[in-house]
């Protein structure tokens, strides 16, 4: 194999190797559907070129956790290709594709030779050209002038609501161009800062789609886009000192009366919330359709199907005044039962006599349904109503903590320290990152062979009780409620499970982590407690009458350990909310001296210890360590490892500080040193350059208290 440079690689690619730095990194998702279809990357070599690289799906699972900005990796073993896909970062001949041979490698060479940063700024003339294309993203700077605040539109195309700001721009060339960002780029757009900077910032988006309005062109968002700020580059210092003494600062512009093109406006559709009882869901005709996939309608029985499979649920609503029958399709359908066409078997499998559990369990469940009649709908006199949001209300026993004696439950379902229900709620597929095979078994529709039938009445097999699984224990803990000190449950992370209080004896001693266990009789159902250890759409229940039984076999293909640090770019998002636990792994920069604090309100001291970490994403990070948690280290021992340690600290609570978040140890964190996973070495080789053993400092200038949970 011959090491190239990006200007001399050429097809088929599979003998050649390369050294690229990333520069940008982000998730390939189809805007219409929603679905991610795998991961690209920005890549530059040491001549100052640049490349796209697609990461098909099924590879992406294992580089992703591999990947980071800034970091030098040496590829080999990839394919060079004539760009067929579409959203490229820059216009190149060719691109790189990775296969299941591509082998990816950090290397701890000096990185300034490859530039951090690569932009391929269009002129006017470009960006017309590629108006309404979604072939190449377009990278756009500019003097920010103006803000506008988040409004909510509806998108047509999609669906869906969604969040938006507008953001208008000064261009070198004189002329202001609108940027519309959309909400899932609102993480990297701190308001208040670009408020507070003066003179105005300049503001760079990268990769973004050109779009028209009648004849003003304007740049969209994508899930490729990028924002910088008075980035140190050539071009910010050139339009700075055009328009020096100009625009003192940017304006924040409120939304009431502007314009929205993107679909049907919040003003052009009238809304009803409503709290409603499914009362019955009819899939006597079938639960799904087959549809064309150019315009979506129905195919007839004689058509030749080359479309996909839609869902279609005629469901009966009642409340306390009356009912209402209506038809929730494709995406309102999935939504409402958590069941996702793309989960279940393809199309030649699936039957309609077989109906997934999602849509039985939903029968007799309430709702508070987000219902609307459109402005067309409205003037043609013709109320169809259609479902623009659902979300499932708890039941009374399982938003209790509890606390009563003779728990009559076999769902000892805990709600962990939250005040407020909507919190610890969430059924939006927005947060549904991982999703399992449990819910996407079907359950053969009942035919009763007399009038009374063969199931006992007033009793449904709740999702999961004729599954099994296989989980091997990665980490477990107690659950404790924070201020009595009470545990009230024990969990695990296999996939993520809890135990009842009742249960938690029975399965303690059998529990031991590291081993492989077989699991049935189990629940399935949404997440509706807090501190949830990994992102998950589903959670199992271990009740009195499970089985979990330990079993002897190979345990390589079941991860030892299983961390999700990406969540390190979610910080601001899941601070103070305690519905996720944050993984955290990172260079120990600084340790501070152990002190004793007593804690606002409950007149109880605790031990605490800080720590400063470089993390991962090269962020500085602070984590702080309460009471118990802090048996799991030696001090002494991290200050004469030398070079210092990686530390990985998982399952932590995210708290707002004076000015970024940190992290706080509760009941469920763990916390592990040097673990030989790829990551602690990637971290070890990013930090190599930092020597000594780490800094110990005073307990001073920390992050506000915050009681260990």
């Amino acid at each position: 194999m011959s090491l190239r440079v990006i200007s001399q690689l050429a097809p088929p690619g599979q003998n050649q190797m390369i050294k690229l730095r990333i520069t940008r990194i982000w998730e390939c998702i189809i805007p219409t559907t929603r679905k991610l279809i795998g991961i690209a990357f920005l890549g530059t070599d040491d001549k100052g070129d640049a490349i796209h690289v697609h990461i098909p799906l099924a590879q992406a699972t294992k580089f992703r956790p591999m990947f980071a900005e800034g970091m030098l990796f040496h590829l080999s073993r990839f394919q060079v290709v004539i760009p067929f896909m579409r959203n490229l970062a820059v216009s190149r001949t060719y691109a790189i594709l990775f296969n299941k041979n591509t082998v990816a490698k950090p290397i701890p060479d000096d990185p300034r030779q490859y530039p951090r940063h690569y932009f391929e700024f269009a002129t006017m003339e470009k960006i017309n050209q590629l108006c309404n294309s979604d072939k190449y993203l377009v990278d756009a700077y500019g003097i920010g002038l103006s803000i506008t605040d988040s409004e909510e539109v509806y998108i047509t195309t999609q669906n869906r609501d969604a969040g938006k700001k507008d953001i208008m721009i000064k261009r070198m060339n004189g002329n202001e161009m609108r940027v519309i960002v959309w909400e899932s780029c609102f993480n990297q757009i701190d308001v208040d800062e670009l408020l507070r900077i003066r003179p105005a910032p300049v503001l760079i988006f990268a990769a973004m789609t050109v779009r028209t309005f009648g004849e003003t062109t304007h740049l969209v968002s994508t899930s490729a886009t990028k924002f910088y700020m008075n980035l140190d580059i050539p071009e910010v210092s050139l339009i700075q000192n055009r328009y020096e003494g100009q625009f003192e600062k940017m304006i924040l512009i409120e939304t009431g009366n502007s314009q929205n093109e993107m679909g049907t406006s919040s003003r052009d559709r009238t809304i009803f919330k409503v709290q409603a009882v499914v009362e019955e869901v009819d899939t006597s005709d079938g639960w799904f359709y087959k549809a064309c996939h150019i315009c979506n309608k129905k195919l007839d029985k004689n058509d030749i199907y080359v479309g996909c499979i839609k869902m279609s649920l005629p469901i009966r609503l009642r409340d306390e005044t009356a009912e209402m029958d209506l038809t929730a399709f494709d995406r309102d359908a999935e939504q409402l039962t958590n069941t996702y066409i793309s989960n279940l078997p393809t199309y030649q499998e699936l039957s309609q006599e077989n109906v997934p559990d999602g849509i039985l369990v939903i029968k007799k469940k309430k709702f508070q349904f987000k219902l609307g009649l459109t402005k067309k709908v409205v003037e043609q006199n013709s109320p169809t109503y259609r479902i623009y949001s659902a979300t499932m209300m708890p039941e009374e026993t399982a938003i209790e903590t509890n606390e009563k004696d003779g728990d009559n439950s076999d769902n000892c379902l805990v709600n962990l320290e939250s005040e407020n229900i909507e919190d610890q709620i969430s059924y939006s597929p927005d947060h549904s990152r991982v999703d399992e095979d449990l819910f996407a078994y079907t359950t053969p529709k009942k035919k009763s062979k007399t009038k009374t039938g063969a199931k006992e009445k007033g009793k449904k097999a709740p999702p999961g009780l004729n599954q099994s699984i296989r989980l091997r224990v990665t980490r477990m803990w107690n659950c404790v409620l924070p201020a009595s000190g009470r545990i009230i449950s024990l969990a695990f992370l296999g996939t993520d499970m809890e135990i009842g209080q009742r249960d938690v004896e029975h399965y303690r001693a059998l529990l031991i982590e590291g081993a492989l266990y077989l699991l049935s009789a189990f629940r399935v159902s949404r997440p509706n407690i807090n501190m949830i250890s990994v992102r998950s759409a589903h959670v199992i229940w271990l009740t009195s009458r499970s089985v979990l039984h330990p079993i002897n076999d190979d345990l390589g293909p079941f991860p030892r350990h299983s961390f999700a640090f990406n969540c390190e770019h979610h910080l601001r998002q899941m601070a103070n909310r305690n519905r996720f636990l944050a993984d955290i792994i990172g260079f120990v920069l600084q340790m501070f001296e152990e002190i004793i604090v007593e804690v606002p309100g409950s007149n109880r001291m605790f031990r605490r210890r800080d720590f400063t970490i470089l993390t991962l994403y090269n962020r500085d990070v602070t984590v702080r360590v309460w009471g118990e948690t802090l048996d799991q280290i030696d001090p002494e021992v991290l200050l004469q490892i030398v070079p210092r340690p990686v530390l990985i600290f998982a399952g932590m609570l995210v708290r707002d500080g004076e000015v970024n978040p940190f992290l706080n140890s509760c009941f469920a964190t763990q916390i592990y040193v040097n673990l030989p996973i790829n990551e602690t070495a990637m971290v070890a080789v990013i930090y190599e350059d930092i020597d000594g053993p780490i800094e110990m400092m005073p307990p001073a200038n920390q992050p506000p208290n915050h009681p260990p949970q």
